[in-house]
């Protein structure tokens, strides 16, 4: 008897359920839990839409014409650690390989700053004042393996490949203490392409943060020929890159916004109403 209850409340429970998706179907489409979230935290939902505002301030073109940006953040983060408020990482080039990571944070209550890594090909402009004329420059990863002609599988390799490198930062807090060193974790892929005019099968985007703040913006690619990486800094200090244990990329220290071609640090002026606008002045 106890053995038929059983399957009866069994099967009442399943039809229960039956019900209830065929009744969703029907009526209002399934609640978006991040909206419900952002509802529930007035300030969530306005810092993203403060985000999102600064970002469309931003201008990067070629030859006039407008490079496109993937409409939403690629990462968002709040750090304590460095006291990054807001934060959140972009990528501009929609189409294909990224033209460049961008990694923007408030600053202060009237202006944010972003960090540009760029990744191109060929020259771009910023804001319609400054030229991103260096190139990026590939290297060669030896996997051991090629890539496979699956793009699930290629995408799986990818970040097994991605595990095999570490990095560090060393860094001053801006010569208030001595050099120390900071380890960085790597995070799960924050952007997915192909690109075939540039014959990449596949291509993820990956950061290397310090607590939850990106410090460098790493690129692996699947190619016909093989695979590729490459690295952008987001930040100063310098940067060290290994390989399955071996020294793989180095990045100097900065001592000023300008010390590195691939590298542009902007600030973003935020006005007191919902407006923003670019600053064309760099920030040493």
């Amino acid at each position: 008897m106890k053995l038929y209850t059983t399957i009866v409340l069994m099967f009442v429970s399943l039809a229960s359920v039956v019900v209830s998706k065929e009744i969703q179907k029907q009526g209002e489409p399934p609640v978006d839990a991040e909206k419900v979230k952002n509802k529930e935290n007035p300030r969530r939902e306005a810092a993203l839409r403060a985000i999102r505002e600064a970002a469309g301030t931003i201008s990067l073109t070629r030859d006039d014409e407008e490079i496109g940006r993937v409409e939403k953040p690629a990462f968002v983060y709040e750090d304590t650690l460095r006291s990054s408020k807001d934060g959140s990482v972009w990528v501009w080039g929609d189409q294909g390989r990224p033209e460049a990571v961008i990694a923007m944070y408030r600053y202060t209550d009237s202006y944010w700053l972003y960090e540009l890594a760029s990744f191109n090909s060929a020259p771009f402009s910023v804001d319609n004042a400054t030229k991103m004329k260096e190139p990026c420059e590939f290297l060669s990863v030896a996997a051991g393996t090629k890539p496979s002609k699956s793009e699930k599988l290629r995408k799986s390799q990818i970040r097994l490949l991605a595990k095999k490198f570490r990095a560090y930062q060393m860094w001053d807090n801006d010569k208030a203490t001595e050099l120390q060193r900071y380890e960085l974790r790597l995070s799960a892929p924050v952007h997915e392409y192909q690109d075939a005019k540039r014959k990449v099968l596949s291509g993820s985007v990956f950061l290397f943060n310090y607590g939850s703040n990106p410090e460098l913006a790493m690129v692996i690619e699947a190619t016909e020929d093989g695979w590729q990486c490459a690295f952008g800094r987001l930040g100063w200090a310098s940067a060290s890159v290994t390989f399955d244990g071996k020294d793989f990329y180095e990045q100097p220290k900065m001592s000023n916004s300008a010390g590195d071609p691939r590298y542009l640090m902007r600030r973003v002026v935020a006005k007191p109403s919902t407006a923003a606008r670019t600053s064309t002045r760099r920030v040493d």
